[in-house]
């Protein structure tokens, strides 16, 4: 039944996913763009391997940037090998950095019970301790300095807060990032980036102990790679070094949309000739009909610093019919606001239906302000429930509030709830899930 379920899944493969699939030793980067399939290539990849090592000891190593995207992916290989998931890790970056650090974090110094702090509140009390006690002790520092969080956390990200620097600016984020560190190490606690710091200097000063995680995991996948800052893609590297290979890299060049936490598309190249992998594409978008796809190339074509030789993706989906873009010019904002909500208001008599309430419209604009006065004109003209929806609030991420299904009052505005009415959700283009659960049948971006 094992062997059925796995075979009837690489049966659905394209012929360059089973390539990927069936790569057996060395570094690959596949470059593959959103609907392209690689979340079914690289849940196969995992399920051949433990399949065809079935007796073996060692273990299946898979690094993902959310946890829901981790369990997604743990569900899908407990289908494809379900007497054998025991044997792969799928994680964030940061789980498997705590994993390790309590493991084997004491021989610099980490105790195993160390706290973790994720909240701003946390993490500026931690700042306002450290400036406190560098002016104690005569640094030349003030306290109006606790505004350099943010600059930490560069710091942190592009793996250079231990580093030194001349005079100046630099100099000044320099202190304060070791006495945050210094000062995070007395509360015995790592915020989200020193987990990874941390790890790299373990890694870097105990290499036997990275030998020791790759007779562990001989095989290791990284999902939305061009998603890692230096720290990570830093991480690694200090974990295979001594000339590991076996890195399985997902990556989309066009699709690097994180360089304010440090991302960079330079990462992918480096990765490329850092392990000398092998590059393959999947081209096919099965989720977009062809007038997307086209469109998307046409702006893709014009990024700059893509993989050289990369072809267009073309379009899997057949049968879509009809306008997919249009683009419309108005007078002045009111005019825009008032065209938008009529839009909405034709689309969804005569596309979904009054009773097809689950259907969704999207309105992607750059600013809050205008998205709230859109969400004003839908409600007038056509008592539209909307939601004005912003990067956080009330605790919730946003592709949480969107798995969810609805939105809870007082969270993130007016509920989407299940009447008669349309729904329209009216988010801020910063904000846009990656990977929403649920589709909208049309979407307006304001200029």
């Amino acid at each position: 039944m094992t062997e059925s379920t796995l075979q009837s899944g690489l049966k659905h493969l394209s012929r360059v996913q089973l390539e990927a699939v069936e790569w057996q030793e060395g570094s690959m980067l596949v470059l593959a763009g959103p609907g392209s399939g690689k979340t079914q290539a690289l849940t196969c990849r995992v399920g051949r391997i433990l399949e065809s090592s079935r007796g073996r000891r060692f273990r299946v190593l898979a690094l993902t940037f959310t946890n829901k995207a981790a369990r997604e992916m743990m569900q899908r290989i407990s289908k494809f090998v379900p007497d054998l998931d025991d044997r792969v890790m799928i994680g964030t970056f940061h789980s498997f950095c705590v994993q390790v650090l309590r493991q084997h974090g004491v021989h610099i110094g980490v105790k195993p019970d160390f706290a973790i702090f994720s909240l701003p509140a946390d993490r500026e009390g931690v700042l306002r301790d450290a400036i406190r006690r560098g002016v104690t002790a005569g640094e030349p520092i003030s306290e109006a300095d606790n505004r350099y969080l943010p600059t930490i956390d560069q710091m942190k990200s592009s793996y250079t807060g231990g580093a030194s620097a001349e005079d100046g600016e630099d100099s000044r984020a320099s202190l304060l990032c070791r006495l945050y560190d210094r000062e995070l190490r007395r509360a015995n606690a790592l915020d989200f980036n020193s987990l990874v710091t941390e790890t790299c200097r373990l890694f870097n000063t105990f290499p036997a102990i990275a030998e020791h995680y790759q007779r562990i995991y001989p095989y290791w996948l990284v999902d939305e790679f061009q998603d890692t800052n230096r720290a990570q893609f830093a991480l690694i590297r200090s974990m295979a070094a001594g000339g590991f290979r076996n890195i399985f890299a997902v990556a989309d060049d066009d699709q690097t949309i994180y360089d304010w936490s440090g991302a960079n598309i330079r990462q992918i190249r480096e990765f490329k000739r850092c392990f000398d992998a092998k590059v393959l594409q999947f081209p096919t978008n099965f989720r977009c009909p062809p007038p997307i796809v086209a469109a998307a190339n046409r702006l893709a074509a014009r990024n700059s610093g893509r993989i050289k030789g990369k072809a267009p993706a073309v379009s899997g989906r057949v049968g879509a019919s009809g306008d997919q873009i249009a683009l419309e010019h108005f007078g002045n904002e009111d005019l825009e606001r008032e065209g938008i909500a009529k839009r909405i208001l034709r689309a969804g008599r005569v596309t979904w239906g009054i009773r097809r309430y689950w259907r969704e419209a999207v309105v992607l604009s750059r600013g809050w302000r205008r998205n709230w006065a859109v969400s004003k004109w839908n409600i007038r003209l056509c008592n539209a429930v909307s939601s004005i929806c912003r990067r956080r609030c009330a605790g919730w991420s946003l592709a949480f509030g969107w798995a969810k299904g609805r939105w809870t009052s007082g969270s993130f505005g007016t509920s989407w709830i299940r009447t008669t009415r349309l729904p329209v959700r009216i988010w801020m283009a910063s904000c846009w899930p990656r990977k929403p659960s649920r589709v909208p049948a049309a979407m307006v971006m304001l200029g």
